[in-house]
This record gives C-alpha cells, sequence and structure tokens, in this order.
C-alpha cells in the first residue's frame, strides 16, 4: 500500500527471484506476519537533517507511540557536512532506521515489525521533526507466503 502518491518503479530482473509485480500479491496476504513501513520524506529542513537530537526524538516518538521494545539506545553517525546521518535502532520487534541527506532535504526511514502494529502518522511526525513538506509512505506486509513461494 502506498499512501500520498506512488513513486516511480523499475522493475529488474534478477534470476531465481520473483518479479517486482507480485508485490501487490504479497503485501495483500491477510496472514502476514510482520509489517514494513517504507517511509520517504521531502523537502525537509538541512538543519534537521542534521541534528541528531530531531532524528533521536523522531525514533522515541515512535517507540513510545507504537510499543517498540529497544534492545540497546539508537546509535547515530554524522557524516562531515554538508553530509546527514545515519541511525540505527535495534527492537526485539527488528529494526528502525534512518538516513539522511541535508544538500537534497531528503530523509529514508525504515521500520520493520515482526507483529502487524498499528499505522502511524509518519506524515505528521517528519513534518513536525524534519519539517517534511510531503512524505511518501509504503506498507508492505511481510510473511506469510505461500510454501511455493520464491
Amino acid at each position: 500500500m502506498v499512501w500520498e502518491g506512488r513513486p516511480p518503479l523499475r522493475a529488474t530482473r534478477v534470476p531465481g527471484h520473483r518479479d517486482v509485480r507480485d508485490q501487490g500479491r504479497v503485501s495483500a496476504q491477510d496472514d502476514a506476519s510482520g509489517v514494513e513501513w517504507i517511509v520517504e520524506a521531502f523537502g525537509c529542513q538541512p538543519e534537521a537533517l542534521r541534528s541528531e537530537v530531531s532524528l533521536r526524538s523522531l525514533f522515541e516518538r515512535a517507540v513510545r507511540e507504537l510499543s517498540l521494545r529497544p534492545l540497546a539506545p539508537a546509535s547515530f553517525h554524522l557524516f562531515p557536512p554538508p553530509g546527514g546521518i545515519t541511525g540505527v535502532l535495534v527492537l526485539s520487534e527488528s529494526h528502525l532506521t534512518c538516513h539522511t541527506f541535508p544538500e537534497r532535504g531528503y530523509a529514508a526511514l525504515n521500520l520493520y515489525c515482526c507483529r502487524l502494529r498499528q499505522r502511524w502518522d509518519f506524515a505528521a511526525h517528519c513534518r513536525e521533526f524534519l519539517g517534511a513538506e510531503r512524505t511518501v509512505v509504503m506498507e508492505v506486509r511481510r510473511g506469510g507466503l505461500p510454501r511455493d513461494a520464491g
């Protein structure tokens, strides 16, 4: 499922892997064993994308509101200017990551949970913490594949 617009997709054939067109069928599984959100935030404030405080606050809000269980504190790597930050939070459920590109006003986030969760308003939170003008969220239901899917 894609919210707030659909980014262009380019299909790449890789021997031994399903075609990207199978994604709709995979994502629609009712017996999914997890959910992954792939988030793209555009038009962000460059200073927020260089701020560990902003990203840490975003991570903490997600943890609190989604009842996530971190295994350790979040880890952030700050790149030299004009670069951004890469962050990762390992969860008992899986992970929360971010990669920021201040020079482009862009942030990429990924949250994967091995159990289904309520939807979180990524757009509102990216606007609040990063100043995002537009956010695209793709939700992928994971697991629940037929045994012959391959």
